[in-house]
């Protein structure tokens, strides 16, 4: 489970609440996006990339109309009781794209664009470029936008990356050093992650 900071501006309490994480839930999502790609009569004759960002497009879309339509029964977004469970990040996001912001917007505008939710479905997504960490971590990016911005973005870059390679067997070094890749040094996720591995090495 994760544990956020309780201040979140015109936020509702809920995703503070501690208890089970919603990970599994948008590993889900993140998944359903892939399947989707792969029906060939819902999105015709896209390539294989194009294919598979706009059913995750479709997806973050069609659960911001759930959004939209629970915001409609309230007095303000941010109070709406949405029919699912999501951190801070994944609801400000899903908030922005029902009053009609596009990505990147959705993720910057976002009180919580640093946080890691994006993480677990860029684990998801790496399936899809197994072996390329470059691509993996590009549709990590792609997705990640929704909710995130900055760190939020380049941690789900790092994973994507890392992941990627080690579905195609690399080792556990060649896949830190894809992740790190993704991590540019000057940001505070960057120095963090190589602090860490400064201190496990030591």
């Amino acid at each position: 489970t994760t544990l956020p900071v309780p201040i979140a501006l015109n936020q509702p309490p809920e995703p503070l609440r501690l208890g089970p994480s919603d990970d599994a839930e948008w590993a889900a999502f993140a998944a359903e996006a892939l399947l989707r790609a792969g029906d060939d009569t819902v999105l015709g004759d896209l390539s294989r990339d194009r294919r598979t960002r706009a059913a995750i497009d479709l997806t973050w879309n069609a659960v911001a109309s759930e959004v939209a339509a629970a915001a409609q029964r309230a007095p303000e977004i941010e109070s709406a009781v949405l029919p699912l469970r999501a951190r801070i990040s994944v609801r400000a996001g899903l908030g922005n794209l029902a009053t009609g912001l596009r990505p990147p917007a959705t993720g910057h505008d976002n009180p919580h664009y640093f946080d890691d939710a994006a993480c677990v479905r860029a684990c998801v997504l790496a399936v899809a470029h197994p072996g390329d960490p470059r691509r993996a971590a590009d549709l990590a990016e792609f997705d990640a936008r929704y909710t995130q911005d900055g760190d939020g973005v380049h941690g789900a870059r790092a994973m994507a990356a890392a992941l990627a390679l080690a579905l195609a067997g690399a080792n556990v070094d060649a896949c830190v050093t894809a992740a790190l890749a993704e991590l540019p040094e000057g940001t505070e996720i960057g120095r963090n992650a190589r602090h860490a591995l400064h201190l496990a090495t030591s």
